[in-house]
């Protein structure tokens, strides 16, 4: 695999997954927890399946009040 052109890519950006079983008890109420905790700085993504992964981007509210 390549390295991303930095050209593209400008700005280093990290971001951190969190994955999810939904399937397992009490797993849905954990992802939304987290998520509302985040607030704008985070979101989910379902990946079917009973799976879903919550996307933060620590720092992101501060890139919005720019």
């Amino acid at each position: 695999m390549d390295a991303p052109q930095p050209e593209f890519y400008s700005e280093y950006e990290t971001e951190v997954w969190m994955l999810f079983d939904c399937r397992a008890p009490g797993a849905r109420n954990r992802l939304y927890r987290e998520r509302r905790a985040w607030g704008p700085r985070a979101t989910v993504e379902n990946l079917g399946q009973g799976c879903a992964a919550l996307m933060i981007r620590p720092g992101g509210a501060r890139r919005l009040a720019k």
